[in-house]
């Protein structure tokens, strides 16, 4: 899968990666996942958006007033009754303390558990 990152950030390119990683996992909908903040910089998550592909607005920002420091997970649930209950192909924007955001398109999170930030 493919990370994009704005040109004006080229210079931390290195800094922040998304990763999805698919293994088994016994959450309560097919859809749920954790996110892993493995920044090895100090890199804070500040907002964490999940929106599902077929849709050009960005969901609610899942963290609220947490942060996600670094070597911290954070596990996202979906309910099976919401209106997205069908679709699997999600995108998700990570937005650091310092404003850097990072993307990662069209995660199949159906078959996918665990999306990683960080150096790899």
């Amino acid at each position: 899968m493919q990370l994009r990152i704005p040109p004006a950030l080229a210079s931390l390119a290195l800094a922040g990666v998304l990763v999805a990683t698919t293994v088994g996992h016994a959450f309560a909908d097919r859809r749920d996942f954790t996110f892993q903040n493995r920044a090895t910089d100090g890199t804070v998550i500040a907002k964490l958006f999940v929106s599902t592909s077929d849709t050009s607005d960005w969901e609610e920002d899942t963290l609220g007033k947490d942060v996600l420091n670094p070597g911290e997970s954070w596990d996202i649930s979906f309910s099976k009754y919401d209106g997205d209950a069908g679709k699997c192909l999600y995108d998700i924007k990570a937005v650091t303390a310092a404003g850097a955001e990072a993307y990662l398109y069209k995660v199949n999170l159906c078959s996918t558990n665990l999306i990683t930030y960080g150096s790899q």
